[in-house]
């Protein structure tokens, strides 16, 4: 019983143990896809669903295919081989007979042994061997030309007959004379002025019969006729082409309609590796290559010619293994991607600060719960932005109005409008007095103090600011004497850019009060505006006292960064609240330069993008 107990407990462990592994496989399996994006899964649907099934049933039907196509070619070249191979046959046994009979005729070595006391003897004896052979030559169809050789020399050359003398200079006779064989075929092209074309001999000794010892040699030689033999093979309507090659020639082929007219194609022509079947055929002991090659031609050996013949089962496996699967899961993946689409649009809207709802079809998988989601949380984010945007408004009018505040304090600091009756007092009292040049300067002061208390407008025109720096520098002339002298030049573009009013005359007076009044030289001041590469330039430079490099940097620094709270606790209030009216003209878009010398002088170069001006 303990022992059943036990083997109970180690099978439900067992059992518990592989349960687990499962538990763990699915989970592992479940986090893997989870990660991955939707387009991969899609992907891999496309893949593990359709393209593996689909190449792996086209791979066993091409497989099958493919082997019934290499029986049907193996066949095909077997029946193209056994034709040729016939064809050779018969044309070799029609040569070898007639060799065979000639090579056994005593009456033709007679005719060759015998010595002629003249011409007209052997002519004679010639037309009875005329008779002879040509009983024997017939209509063998496979023969051009026979000529039979011999060393007798009182043969003539003509017709059946040739002196071995008058060929011993040609191709086949030294080919054959240094084979030492008995018979041979041979292939030359006769250039002859009257034949020019390819010639295929079969040579071979006559000496059945032992010869009268003035004789040394006898020869026949038979001309193959090309044309025929050509031809022939040509009719034999192969589903190749065919190459019938001896050494680097190629004899005969199928596709050649030269008629034997050019001289032999090499073989180095063919690309031997592409030939589908070869053999050697032996010819008189020497092998001549055969290879057949895929005809261009003929379609039988094409992948056309295996999808027509089979295209029913093609286009069911097509139809089946692609077309259905690719359908369904395409018009499931576009009902996803659709929406996800047009969701991410959205999101992408939000990036912009676009809260737009999506108006869609509701729907209830989960790519519809998303764009629910969605639009109630782009309604609420637009509910929070506009009571968010009503409070930064508030915000910024306080803001604006405090500035404004602000701002008419420096005025009231640079403008002491009481001075007005107190000054036009004086002035008609130094014309009472006739002290014309006394009144002259406190008239200008004056309308220079009644133009800096008006601001209706705190932006006026480059010229105005430029007239008003020009008046306030008489007055200094006034002061200083000849000590000073100005320059002051403005290019007509730059007249009617707006620019706050008593700028200029700030960087002007402090040119005067800081730069002039500290040295007992004579001095001058140069304001200078001009404009160009899309820049407002002004210089206020003067050949003063100037200041150290230290102390230039650091005035610098309060020009670059001047805001309304450091005014407060700076020195050069007056630059500092000129730099910063500049800069809420121009958005900021100002850049200052400070160049300084002690001893020497100071330039300033205010730059301001004249797209950023008023005009």
């Amino acid at each position: 019983m303990r022992a059943k107990k036990r083997q109970g407990k180690e099978a439900g462990t067992k059992t518990s143990t592989g349960r687990r592994g499962i538990r763990g496989t699915v989970s592992l399996i479940n986090r893997f896809t989870d990660n991955l994006k939707l387009r991969t899964k899609m992907i891999l649907i496309c893949v593990l669903c359709v393209l593996v099934p689909v190449i792996g049933t086209d791979l066993i039907f091409w497989s099958v295919i493919y082997k019934a196509e290499q029986q049907r070619v193996d066949s095909m070249m077997d029946d193209v081989a056994k034709s040729t191979e016939s064809y050779l046959d018969n044309m070799m046994d029609s040569l070898n007979d007639m060799t065979a009979t000639f090579y056994t005729n005593s009456e033709l070595y007679d005719f060759l042994d015998t010595r002629y006391e003249d011409a007209h003897e052997f002519y004679e004896e010639y037309l009875d061997a005329i008779d002879s052979l040509n009983v024997v030559y017939g209509n063998n169809t496979y023969i051009k030309r026979i000529v039979f050789y011999s060393n007798n020399d009182t043969l003539l050359d003509g017709g059946y007959i040739g002196k071995t003398s008058s060929v011993q200079d040609e191709s086949w006779y030294k080919y054959f004379t240094q084979s030492g064989k008995e018979a041979l075929m041979y292939a030359y092209y006769d250039d002859d002025i009257v034949r020019n074309q390819r010639t295929i001999s079969l040579i071979r000794r006559l000496d059945y019969t032992k010869s009268d010892p003035r004789v040394w040699e006898r020869l026949i030689k038979l001309d193959v006729s090309y044309a025929y033999c050509s031809r022939m093979l040509a009719e034999q309507h192969y589903s190749a082409d065919v190459y019938i090659c001896w050494g680097d020639n190629i004899l005969f082929s199928n596709t050649d309609n030269s008629n034997g007219v050019m001289p032999f194609h090499s073989k180095s022509e063919l690309d031997i590796d592409k030939a589908v079947r070869s053999f050697e055929y032996s010819v008189c002991g020497e092998p001549w290559q055969v290879y057949f090659f895929p005809s261009e031609s003929s379609s039988s050996l094409g992948v056309a010619d295996i999808l027509r013949s089979h295209k029913e089962l093609f286009a069911t496996i097509v139809f089946i293994n692609l077309l259905l699967p690719f359908t369904a899961i395409y018009i499931l993946t576009h009902s996803i991607t659709r929406r996800l689409k047009v969701l991410s649009r959205h999101m992408e809207m939000v990036k912009e600060g676009q809260y737009e709802g999506i108006d869609m079809v509701p729907s209830k998988d989960e790519v519809g719960d998303l764009v629910r989601h969605y639009n109630l949380m782009a309604a609420k984010i637009k509910e929070l932005i506009e009571n968010i945007y009503k409070e930064q408004l508030r915000r910024q009018e306080n803001e604006l109005q405090k500035q404004r505040a602000e701002l008419q304090a420096l005025h009231s600091q640079i403008n002491p409008h009481f001075m007005f009756n107190a000054l036009e007092s004086i002035r008609m009292r130094s014309l009472l007095k006739r002290e014309d040049e006394t009144a002259q300067v406190i008239e200008q002061l004056a309308v220079m103090m009644r133009k800096s208390t008006d601001w209706g407008d705190d932006l006026v025109t480059v010229a105005d600011e430029v007239a008003f720096a020009e008046s306030y520098l008489r007055l200094q002339q006034y002061r200083f004497g000849d000590r000073l002298s100005f320059r002051v030049e403005m290019a007509p573009d730059c007249a009617n850019y707006r620019i706050p009013k008593l700028t200029l005359v700030t960087f002007v007076e402090n040119a005067c009060v800081h730069g002039v009044e500290g040295v007992k030289r004579n001095c001058i001041i140069i304001l200078s505006v001009e404009q160009y590469d899309g820049m407002l330039r002004i210089y206020i430079e003067d050949t003063g006292a100037g200041m150290s490099e230290e102390r230039g940097a650091a005035i610098l620094e309060e020009m670059r960064t001047a805001t309304f709270d450091s005014l407060s606790g700076s020195k050069s209030i007056g630059i500092m609240n000129a730099c910063l009216r500049l800069k809420n003209c121009a958005d900021d878009a100002v850049d200052f330069e400070l160049d300084s010398e002690e001893g020497a002088g100071t330039c300033i170069t205010i730059s301001i993008p004249t797209e950023n001006l008023q005009s």
